[in-house]
């Protein structure tokens, strides 16, 4: 429990000051998720005290507040302070940048049990779970960062929350939880809801069914972007040097943004790829993800994770799920990239539930260190050790090959004069960018 002697400041009691003062803090300060409850009283008809109790003790609160800004500042990267790009455009990436890092509570919200971090920004932001509440403050303060002016938008009517977004001091709504549906496919962003007019987003479903009247801000009124070309895109938009890539699920082009209004795009890869449900029965759209590590593209077709690279024009298959576990007709519709590791959510359909991230997962490495090994040697990755049958071997491609993007040190297990001998107890360290990504031992079978 805590309070603030706010008498110094006259502020004038009213229910509707109250108001003003509470909202500041319940939805214009993301960065306070650290309170539960307030309350006030007053003096001379001016607030004295205003009174918090809290979610977490103040050490605890320091640690979690780190965390939060540490997680959003991964999501503001390259975003944060680029003249490069327009507000349009930092909205944009932000929004689709949420979208994939969060995944709605669904299970809490069906068991009527939500805990209170889903309604705040630490748990978008830090546990990467929430409702609508959590999206919206999290977005808030990720344009605040960088300096795009929101609002904190509810309705009781449909009992959801959303942002109003200033674009050159232009209202419009952005509801990231409606672009982000559920059960979560990971990979998939949704535009319906990017810079919508009230009567645009109306339009999607903010709206009650059988009423005529709102009880939300009808402030935004411009419609210029009530159709644009983000909505035929169902995976997010990507930044890479500078550059937006996003996919088109509708004709299936990637293209390259050249102008925020679409017109120019240009296309830098066709995915005429199909998913089909059955042996004659094909969907109309596409199922392809993009995403970015910052250096590459990737995308998935119905059975295969490729990496491109748009500089080069140039890709390569970088994983292949076992599929036939499943049985027919089960493809990849989830794609994700998290700690080096690519994550393809599988299934027979692209209607996900509950138990297909537990069930239908496959994982593979973003970044393979080592490709292969010659036929007479073995990896233990979960060992970092190399077994090989060489008896004795003069280089470390004697052994494997690494990926064209690593670099390595091999420490010989014995030298004579000028000569370096690798065996048993030699160390391979590989690394990426010169920062250490891993280190493997070679033991050579039956040499001492």
């Amino acid at each position: 429990f805590g309070y603030i002697d706010v008498s110094q400041f006259k502020i004038p009691y009213s229910s509707e000051m109250w108001s003003a003062l509470s909202s500041l803090i319940w939805y214009n300060s993301p960065e306070l998720f650290r309170i539960y409850s307030m309350g006030y009283s007053t003096s001379s008809g001016n607030f004295s005290i205003i009174a918090f109790s809290e979610n977490y003790t103040k050490e605890e609160y320091i640690v979690m507040l780190e965390e939060m800004y540490s997680s959003a500042e991964k999501l503001l990267t390259n975003i944060k302070g680029n003249e490069n790009l327009t507000d349009i455009e930092k909205a944009l990436l932000l929004h689709d940048r949420l979208a994939l890092l969060c995944e709605y509570d669904y299970d809490s919200y069906l068991a009527g049990n939500i805990p209170e971090s889903s309604y705040n920004a630490y748990g978008v932001l830090v546990l990467n779970d929430a409702v609508c509440k959590g999206y919206a403050l999290a977005y808030d303060y990720l344009l605040e960062q960088v300096g795009i002016e929101s609002d904190y938008c509810a309705s009781d009517d449909i009992n959801h929350a959303w942002n109003i977004v200033y674009i050159n001091n232009i209202p419009y709504h952005v509801d990231v939880t409606w672009d982000d549906p559920t059960w979560d496919m990971s990979g998939r962003v949704l535009h319906k809801n990017f810079l919508r007019s009230t009567n645009g987003i109306i339009k999607t479903g903010h709206i009650k069914s059988g009423k005529t009247t709102i009880d939300y801000t009808a402030t935004p009124t411009d419609t210029t972007y009530d159709n644009y070309f983000w909505q035929t895109s169902q995976t997010a938009f990507q930044l890479l040097d500078d550059n937006i890539y996003y996919f088109d699920t509708t004709n299936k082009n990637i293209y390259l943004l050249n102008s925020i209004d679409g017109s120019d795009a240009e296309i830098i890869k066709n995915l005429p790829t199909n998913w089909s449900s059955s042996a004659n029965s094909f969907y109309s759209t596409s199922f392809s993800k993009l995403l970015c590590d910052g250096k590459f593209l990737y995308y998935n077709t119905p059975d295969t994770v490729m990496r491109f690279d748009p500089e080069t024009q140039t890709e390569e298959v970088i994983f292949k799920p076992d599929l036939a576990m499943y049985g027919d007709y089960y493809w990849i519709y989830g794609l994700n990239l998290m700690n080096d590791k690519i994550i393809c959510e599988i299934y027979s359909s692209p209607n996900f539930n509950s138990s297909v991230k537990a069930n239908y997962t496959q994982t593979g490495e973003l970044y393979p260190t080592i490709l292969a090994t010659d036929e007479n040697s073995v990896i233990d990755k979960e060992n970092n050790v190399i077994f090989s049958e060489n008896t004795i071997c003069q280089n470390i491609e004697e052994i494997c090959k690494t990926a064209e993007d690593i670099t390595y040190n091999v420490e010989p297990s014995s030298s004579f004069g000028e000569h370096k001998y690798f065996g048993t107890g030699s160390v391979v360290t590989l690394y990426k960018d010169e920062e250490k990504i891993g280190e493997y031992t070679i033991v050579i079978n039956g040499d001492l």
